[in-house]
């Protein structure tokens, strides 16, 4: 007369969306029969029981990882506990800000770190870039997806990462870092700077033209001997007077 005997977790249904409900049971071999359950919410290095003490758990799905979830079956023998199960909660591709390329030496490197369930597929659009190889390879529930090529001169360095499974799809425009493409970004602006000081003096020599243009000619009177004599004498008249 043992213990409870291959204690385990199943849950139903599946697949399961994120808010939407499903249900855990704790199933088990017993004899004698199991008289009462316990259900625990698995934390790094601790269990919280939770209050339910029957063969069936009801959760409403808040988030993307729920869990990990364990349970114990008592019989009058004694108790015997499950394995801790996660929950799997399906969800449409997110794209991580962690994402990033880099160009260093007319090489490109770019990583595209997708978060799904189930995996996304993930494809990439890179114009100008002559690519080597693309890997992808799942860790802690993400894929990571990796680039590397040689960048071509005079392109637009537009690289896309694409992700999709089937509740959705996603794409993101990464921006290009590194040495190279700071120096790309330099002559650019350098190109834009010598532009506008161009267009700013060719302004200013037309707006010195139009002023110059605008101004009435001095006019230079000479008066002459007798004329300068008689403005004299009557002004020195009009003074003893």
């Amino acid at each position: 007369m043992p213990p409870p005997q291959n204690v385990s977790i199943s849950q139903r249904p599946l697949h399961v969306l994120e808010g939407q409900s499903l249900t855990l049971s704790c199933l088990s071999h017993a004899f004698p029969e199991v008289l009462s359950y316990s259900w625990y919410l698995v934390y790094e290095d601790r269990e919280v029981q939770l209050s339910e003490r029957s063969e069936r758990l009801h959760l409403q799905v808040v988030g993307r990882h729920m869990g990990p979830y364990r349970c114990s079956a008592h019989n009058e023998i004694d108790q015997s506990r499950s394995t801790s199960t996660l929950v799997r909660v399906d969800f449409a591709p997110v794209i991580s800000p962690d994402s990033s390329c880099t160009l260093e030496k007319g090489q490109v490197r770019c990583e595209c770190v997708v978060e799904s369930y189930p995996l996304a597929a993930v494809t990439w659009t890179a114009p100008g870039v002559q690519i080597n190889r693309t890997v992808s390879m799942e860790f802690s529930g993400s894929l990571k997806s990796t680039l590397t090529g040689h960048m071509g001169n005079g392109q637009d360095h537009l690289i896309t990462c694409h992700a999709a499974n089937k509740y959705g799809q996603i794409s993101l425009q990464l921006t290009l870092k590194g040495s190279s493409a700071s120096s790309m970004s330099s002559l650019a602006a350098a190109g834009c700077g010598g532009a506008a000081l161009v267009l700013l003096i060719a302004a200013i020599l037309y707006c010195t033209q139009r002023s110059r243009e605008n101004i009435n000619p001095l006019v230079e009177v000479e008066l002459k001997d007798n004329e300068q004599e008689k403005g004299d004498t009557k002004y020195s008249r009009t003074m003893w007077f």
